[in-house]
């Protein structure tokens, strides 16, 4: 009687990618959970130069999969990307940030007022 064996081969996409920048330490963080097998994670500039002073974390969960945090020093840069690739899947989720955009409504309040007290001062 011949054996035969068969290969089960988990395949689990990530969850879309969330990225969050940090004005005072200049970097910004990348994560993503639920996926198998481990990503290759890649950053990039806004004109597509990769980002090379990177940190990235990978976590087992219990129930198999990877969760995934990265951070660039994104330091001079204007515009980031993180991409979470999936090579089994042949798959790239990626998420983008711009630096000009990262204006909250809290500090454009702040702005708003700081230019009232200057006019204020000068008249």
């Amino acid at each position: 009687m011949e054996k035969s064996f068969l290969s089960v081969y988990l395949l689990v996409p990530f969850q879309e990618p969330e990225t969050e920048i940090n004005q005072a330490n200049m970097t910004a963080t990348c994560r993503t959970k639920g996926g198998y097998p481990k990503p290759e994670i890649e950053w990039s500039s806004g004109d597509g130069r990769t980002i090379l002073e990177v940190q990235t974390k990978m976590t087992s969960e219990e129930d198999g999969t990877y969760s995934v945090s990265s951070t660039a020093d994104i330091t001079g840069l204007q515009k980031v990307t993180c991409r979470v690739y999936n090579p089994t899947l042949n798959q790239t989720l990626s998420a983008s940030k711009d630096m000009t955009s990262s204006i909250t409504p809290f500090t454009g309040g702040i702005i708003v007022i700081i230019i009232i007290i200057i006019i204020i001062i000068i008249l």
